[in-house]
């Protein structure tokens, strides 16, 4: 609606007309998407912004992205103190409020300080009707445009403080929009602001929002209006730097975990990638690789790889190097968090144990995927990667283990391809290395994407077999295969000793004696690997026994390797009389289990869905090991009761 100048309410009541309080009410009545280019021009009067400015953000955020231009004009001209105050509630808000709350509180936020019982002349918010309040995103993007412009304002000998403030508020603020590439720019972009880099920005891309948002005139700032000369000592500089650098792991673990899986791409696909440069007979042909799809310029994953690359740029620009994150990662005592009371000095601030993983990998992985230059410092199984692994995985409990984000168990994964190959440190408590491979077993047994859950496995097998002590790997195993709640797991504990076995049955490991060369080791672990199968199907429940179908194959294949090879020397006749048992209890079982099936489809319940296929699996395989072990048994007897080689 349009109005004559002199009339409109905005103009008419101008300082000295009214007072700074009255004619904020009036502006909270009257301001409206139309008047907004009125409004950018009234604020170009410095006094007039430096008295009502603070209290015009919350009137200016429903108006976005429109008021963009008058945000910019408080955040150049108003008092920053005051402003920052402001800002970093309205982020606070931003951060605590659900996505159903968004509207409301938006709402109550143009109500602020409006006494709804005093009729006022021209009265209109937001315009003739009601709009939709702008996305979280726009509003995030916007208060952090302003902070940008503020915190550098402010002239104080402890700017430390208000930053640090200002930080806390950002951050869950953030993680609410981290998966919008528009807000991670911005918080790219107030980083390097407030550290004085200057970089190119993040690769240009189509905005959210249908309107144009202004920028604003490069006018310059308006000084502090209590500031003093802006010096600052030294141990200030270095805090403002700490911030800084503690803010940029805790904003790159926040983009990290809301990275969504789409077409099963965990995270940055870190751990996958490097396998198909490393090993690239083991890809699929036909099938695109997790690397061609990072390649594709025009994909949303590209953007990942971009993103990640401005963190790392950061990273280095702010001295958060290599020693850092890593002592960060190996000496964490419990999760840290970023300060909620101010700060004194760096020493109290701390990083991000995930964000730091995030970055600490991003350096090394870059050297692999990207070609470029190789600083990465070596580092081993023991104790320092077994250390990070169970800082980060199961902080809480071990259990809870394949829970943690998919981009965090794909960087653990990723960074054992980064492991320099050393012995062991033999001072490693033992401990150290049980809750570490425990964490990567749990990890290959919970870890919801098949990519992986078998590099886990695989990494499983190679920190397990780096411990130079048989005796606490045979203790580990037989632990897992008494204790374990996973049935897949206690299988591949099954493999875990075949491979072993297989092991010390080589000509250079037989220069040394290995427990697994020894027929003990299977009669130690014999009642854990011929489990009851009768105690499976009781009450006529066979489900329990169809769980452990994995497990049983594991061990007839561990067994039919056993009796078959002629290299193997752990075959005894006590072993061979408990197998024998066992197989006698297994076929009762199935066959028991077939005919619960069969009467339960005659009563009209249905099939089960390939328990035929299953049954069919699990009778082959014990056919086989039968047929080798009466072949076995015979020749013994003929060689006079010997166990044959």
């Amino acid at each position: 609606m349009s109005q004559n100048q002199s009339e409109n309410p905005i103009i008419k009541a101008l300082p000295p007309e009214t007072d700074y309080i009255s004619y904020l009410t009036i502006l909270e009545y009257n301001i409206n998407e139309e008047q907004l280019p009125t409004l950018h021009r009234i604020l170009q009067d410095t006094t007039l912004t430096t008295n009502i400015g603070w209290d015009l953000v919350h009137l200016l955020l429903p108006l976005l992205p429109h008021s963009k231009l008058c945000m910019q004009d408080v955040a150049r001209l108003g008092n920053p103190r005051e402003v920052v105050l402001k800002v970093t509630e309205l982020l606070e808000k931003l951060g605590s409020q659900d996505e159903q709350d968004e509207e409301a509180n938006l709402e109550d936020l143009d109500d602020e300080a409006v006494d709804e019982s005093q009729p006022v002349v021209g009265r209109q918010r937001n315009g003739d009707s009601q709009t939709e309040p702008p996305p979280r995103e726009v509003q995030f993007c916007a208060l952090l445009d302003m902070l940008q412009i503020l915190l550098p304002r402010i002239k104080t000998k402890f700017p430390s403080r208000f930053l640090s403030t200002s930080l806390q508020a950002i951050l869950p603020a953030y993680a609410k929009v981290a998966a919008d590439h528009e807000a991670t720019e911005a918080v790219v972009a107030f980083i390097k602001a407030l550290s004085g880099t200057s970089r190119p920005k993040l690769p240009p891309r189509a905005s959210s929002t249908a309107v144009a948002i202004q920028k604003a005139e490069t006018a310059e700032p308006a000084p502090d209006p209590e500031g003093n000369d802006g010096s600052v000592g030294s141990d200030e500089a270095t805090l403002h730097k700490r911030l800084l650098q503690a803010f940029l792991t805790y904003v790159v673990e926040a983009y990290m975990t809301a990275l969504t899986q789409i077409e099963d791409v965990p995270g940055m696909a870190w751990s996958s990638r490097i396998q198909e440069v490393r090993r690239p007979k083991s890809v699929i042909p036909g099938r695109r690789t997790f690397t061609e799809r990072f390649d594709d310029r025009q994909g949303y994953l590209h953007n990942r790889d971009a993103t990640v690359g401005q963190f790392t740029a950061l990273s280095r620009d702010l001295g958060l190097l290599h020693p850092d994150l890593f002592a960060t990662l190996v000496n964490a005592s419990s999760p840290p968090s970023f300060p909620v009371d101010l700060p004194s000095t760096a020493s109290e601030v701390p990083l991000s144990l995930p964000g730091s993983l995030y970055l600490y990998t991003a350096f090394g992985v870059s050297s692999i995927l990207f070609n470029a230059p190789s600083d990465f410092p070596p580092i081993s199984y023991f104790p320092s990667y077994a250390n990070i692994v169970n800082h980060l995985i199961g902080p809480s409990s071990p259990a809870s283990a394949g829970t943690e984000p998919l981009a965090l168990i794909d960087a653990i994964l990723a960074l054992d391809d980064l492991l320099n190959a050393q012995k062991p440190n033999l001072l490693c408590p033992v401990e150290v290395f049980r809750e570490a491979v425990q964490r990567l077993s749990l990890l290959s047994a919970n870890t919801p994407n098949a990519a992986l859950r078998y590099r886990a496995h695989e990494i499983t097998k190679s920190v397990l077999y780096s411990w130079p002590d048989h005796y606490v790997i045979l203790a580990y195993i037989e632990d897992t295969l008494a204790n374990c709640p996973y049935e897949n797991l206690k299988g591949s504990a099954v493999g875990w000793l075949k491979d072993e076995i297989i092991a010390a049955a080589t000509p250079k490991a037989a220069e040394k004696w290995s427990i697994f060369a020894e027929p003990a080791v299977l009669t130690k672990l014999t009642p854990h690997l011929f489990l009851n199968p009768v105690s499976l199907v009781a009450g006529g429940d066979f489900t329990p026994f169809l769980a452990h179908q994995g497990f049983f194959l594991a061990v007839l294949n561990l067994m039919y390797l056993v009796l078959s090879s002629r290299t193997l020397h752990v075959n005894s006749w006590g072993l061979m009389k408990d197998l024998g048992n066992w197989l006698l209890q297994m076929r009762a079982v199935v066959s028991d289990v077939r005919a619960i099936a069969d009467a339960g489809r005659k009563a009209g319940e249905g099939s089960i869905e390939g328990l035929e296929m299953d049954l069919g699996l699990l009778e082959g395989n014990m056919a086989m090991v039968e047929r080798v072990l009466g072949e076995v048994q015979a020749a013994g007897k003929e060689r006079g009761g010997g166990v044959p080689d």
